[in-house]
């Protein structure tokens, strides 16, 4: 069982590693490649493993080698869906819009779960060839990043972070957004980057100059969405409604689809509206991998007599 296991991560890092060969583009490439290296190390790691492995050891055995490949297994199959697919795609529009180009949190977590992983299974093969194990060490188990791979990260994450911000120049070639563009029709591309830029100018601005800027609105913008640089706008007309999926005190859930990507959909009740906008002042500027990501949201939709404001959540 175990030997099945280790048979079934080398496949996924197989996969992985097919994927990243054929790629003629990556998005978020210099995060993808450190990853990429990370991936590497843990494939090397699982072919001595599986050398060094009976073919009919069990689960259970004394060193706990088929627990830790089964978490192995987990942890690759989530970097597959989580990252490494978007890294091939070539629909980087998309992919940027969803991500709103911030997934250091989520690299940063897959680079520390597969150091762990693979720091246990190295203890477990010193352990078998008779050593005293050095491969598990306290700073492996702390949650926190190596200072090599923090810097390395930080430094691609920066890299890619310029990348896109100039393709996306390239497509909003002094294009400016207006009110129409989210009244009653679909929006453009070049809106969507003009939106992605000013939302990474504003990000990159410190915290006592966010709060000036939004302390410095009328009192009649403070509420009003296309006034934060943070949240994306769209048109009611570039999603469709779907089925209902949950309801809460503030508002009904539902699925809906957006740009070829399925996403969830909340409408508050009018009852909820400002609780809504407070919700949403809090999500868009959040990006980690635990907790869901604000992607884009509406305001002025009128719907049998009742203001409502919808976002799209992943």
């Amino acid at each position: 069982m175990a030997a099945t296991l280790v048979t079934l991560a080398l496949d996924l890092c197989n996969k992985i590693a097919d994927a990243h060969d054929k790629s003629s583009l990556l998005f978020n490439g210099q995060q993808c490649m450190v990853a990429y290296n990370k991936l590497l190390e843990t494939q090397g790691t699982l072919e001595l493993l599986q050398r060094e492995l009976p073919p009919d050891e069990e689960t259970s055995s004394p060193d706990h080698v088929g627990q830790a490949t089964q978490e192995l297994v987990q942890v690759l199959t989530r970097a597959y869906e989580t990252f490494f697919k978007d890294c091939f795609c070539t629909e980087w529009m998309e992919t940027a819009l969803r991500q709103h180009g911030d997934v250091k949190e989520t690299v940063g977590e897959l680079l520390y779960d597969l150091q762990w992983c693979r720091s246990v299974l190295c203890s477990i093969l010193l352990k078998r060839a008779g050593q005293d194990s050095q491969a598990l060490k306290p700073e492996d188990c702390d949650g926190t990043l190596s200072v090599t791979d923090r810097y390395a990260l930080s430094t691609a994450a920066k890299k890619d972070q310029e990348n896109l911000k100039a393709l996306l120049r390239d497509l909003k070639v002094n294009y400016t957004c207006s009110g129409e563009c989210w009244n009653g029709k679909q929006v453009s591309v070049p809106c969507l980057a003009t939106q992605l830029l000013e939302k990474f100018d504003f990000q990159e601005q410190p915290k006592v100059a966010q709060e000036e800027y939004y302390n410095g609105l009328p009192a009649h913008d403070r509420h009003t969405l296309s006034k934060w640089p943070l949240a994306l706008l769209i048109s009611p007309e570039d999603r469709s409604q779907g089925p209902f999926l949950a309801s809460g005190s503030f508002g009904d859930v539902f699925r809906t689809a957006w740009r070829g990507e399925t996403y969830a959909m909340k409408i508050p009740k009018p009852e909820g509206l400002n609780i809504f906008k407070q919700e949403i002042a809090a999500l868009a500027g959040m990006h980690h991998p635990h907790i869901m990501r604000l992607v884009c949201c509406t305001e002025g939709l009128r719907l049998e007599s009742a203001h409502i404001s919808w976002s799209l959540w992943i």
